[in-house]
């Protein structure tokens, strides 16, 4: 216990404190949308810091026993061996689909969610009547056009809907396992933070069944994740190189389309990108203009060439309310705590946004779809004016703007949040009059995806496995164990930067969504999820270069 303990760090207990905290309340704010400050909560936030303290500090043991030992004799030598063959990185893929085949199959022919519906009726409206007017960029344009020229024409010329649309899942299966695979080599070759490491990596991309359950979506948020991937890890080699590695063309050209990539398939993917890419090129000091060009291009292809193709084709833009779930919630919060506060100017003001008339009725504490709703109520300069009665209105009820965002972030800091799969069937945008109707219904599948369900919840039953399935471990243990490694006072200079992508997609992806709770939170944790053992390997690599680095110190100072 006394050696678990030294390996604690001042930002331990900080955060472990604020998770506490969290984690006390989650469960208040998730059941009855409030918290009151009772000894049984007191009571649980005490127990709750004192075990993540023992949680962190036997990680930490771990994390550096593992930095002084990476190559220590009796690692598995097959590991080396395969790391060296040629093609071991397309080989580690396809072992990794092999891996997740049978669970692929059992879940024939995928899982559409409700988004991918709507948008399959959208392409073949346009590829149909050619009527654009019925596109939208409420979902990204480009994914509605790509995942529908994937599945619609051969669906159409063979009659096998559902056989297509289990060659999507492969097709995805496989640029994920292949980014999965490039992880493995990462952490081997470049990291090198040899076999133990990369085979922890290999298993846990293998064996954790939320990674299959994610891949046979057929959503937006699947196709984005995979190509996160790969921009992170490019990212990822960018700042441990000090911007070394994109001095070549190829590589610079390849970061550039990753990025553009990013921005096309996530609506928050431009700011997750660019944000981190800025502060990095800004901190490391980067002298070469022609670095540059990610940023130039991001901003060239969504500030002018998109908002020019949407224009051109009449094509809906994405409604101003989509970012804006979060100050929503709090508005409602507010009407119904303090309905006899709204002057009659910020009524008038909130009812060209809001329907204020069944705000009340509508507001439900975990979710902000019914408050927002799915379309743009009024013009884009109400929102303006909707933003500056906002924070007037939290100036004077800081409170219940701060219990609506509690009530909205529980999910992130839940164990009782972990489901991994959303029904065939699940389809309001489905169109019958477009796509066949026994299309979205399992066939010989209906009784082995039940089983397969079931078996996953069996799994979150055992106390074994539940933490592994839980939105919290994904969402904000290991974001803090991260962010307290990198921000201890001697690591090395810029490595912090490393995990601006990963921070930027949980704040950005899944803080401000409509919802974290049930089926939609678990796709926005999507690329959390797919990053999380790279930043985990990432965290074990600064702390051996630290610990390298003091023994350097030692040494000379001896």
């Amino acid at each position: 216990m006394t050696n678990i303990t030294k390996c604690l760090i001042k930002n331990d207990y900080i955060l472990c404190a604020i998770l506490a905290i969290a984690f006390a309340a989650a469960p208040y704010f998730m059941g009855s949308g409030a918290c009151p400050i009772s000894l049984a909560y007191c009571l649980s936030a005490v127990f709750t810091f004192l075990a993540l303290l023992l949680f962190a500090g036997f990680t930490r043991t771990m994390m550096n026993r593992a930095a002084t030992d990476l190559n220590a004799d009796g690692t598995p030598g097959f590991v080396e061996r395969a790391m060296s063959t040629r093609h071991h990185v397309l080989r580690i893929a396809l072992f990794i689909i092999l891996i997740w085949l049978p669970v692929l199959v059992l879940l024939y022919p995928g899982t559409l969610i409700n988004d991918t519906w709507g948008q399959l009726n959208q392409y073949i409206v346009f590829s149909d009547y050619g009527l654009t007017k019925y596109l939208s960029d409420h979902h990204p344009l480009f994914d509605t056009m790509l995942m529908g020229l994937a599945i619609v024409p051969l669906s159409r010329l063979t009659g096998q809907w559902q056989m297509v649309i289990f060659g999507y899942v492969l097709i995805q299966a496989f640029m994920t396992a292949l980014a999965f695979s490039l992880t493995v080599d990462y952490v081997y070759h470049k990291l090198k933070l040899g076999p133990r490491a990369a085979l922890l990596v290999l298993a846990a991309y293998c064996l954790l069944p939320l990674y299959p359950a994610s891949v046979q979506t057929v959503s937006k948020d699947a196709l984005f994740s995979w190509i996160y991937v790969f921009f992170s890890l490019q990212f990822t080699e960018f700042v441990r190189t000090d911007g070394q590695s994109l001095n070549h063309w190829g590589s610079l050209l390849l970061f550039t389309l990753l990025m553009l990539l990013c921005c096309l398939t996530k609506k928050v993917g431009m700011y997750i990108v660019l944000f981190s890419y800025i502060i990095a090129w800004a901190v490391l000091q980067i002298k070469s203009v022609r670095l540059l060009i990610p940023v130039a291009g991001s901003v060239l292809l969504m500030g002018i060439i998109m908002p020019a193709v949407l224009e051109t084709w009449r094509i809906a833009p994405g409604g101003k309310q989509e970012p804006l779930s979060l100050p929503f919630q709090m508005t409602a919060r507010y009407v119904v705590e303090h309905g006899d506060d709204i002057t009659p100017e910020e009524y008038e003001i909130l009812s060209r946004v809001l329907d204020m008339d069944s705000i009340a009725e509508d507001y439900n504490p975990v979710s902000a779809d019914p408050v927002k709703g799915y379309s743009q109520m009024g013009a884009d300069e109400d929102y303006s004016a909707y933003l500056c009665v906002w924070f007037r209105q939290g100036l004077r009820h800081p409170d219940s703007y701060w219990r609506a965002a509690c009530c909205m972030l529980s999910g992130w800091f839940s164990w009782s949040e972990y489901d991994p799969l959303m029904n065939m069937n699940w389809r309001n945008q489905f169109d019958p009059y477009f796509i066949p109707e026994w299309v979205p219904v399992r066939t010989f599948s209906e009784s082995t995806a039940a089983a397969y369900q079931e078996f996953y919840h069996a799994l979150y039953r055992n106390p074994l496995f539940s933490l592994l399935l839980s939105y919290g471990l994904y969402a904000a243990l290991i974001p803090a164990f991260a962010l307290g490694t990198v921000l201890k006072r001697n690591t090395p200079k810029g490595h912090w930067l490393a995990v601006l992508p990963f921070f930027f997609s949980l704040a950005l992806g899944c803080w401000l969504a409509p919802v974290s709770v049930h089926l939609e939170g678990k796709r926005y944790l999507y690329p959390i999820t797919y990053t999380a053992p790279l930043l985990l390997m990432w965290c074990l690599y600064v702390t051996k270069t630290r610990r390298e680095a003091e023994k350097t110190v030692s040494d000379g100072h001896y």
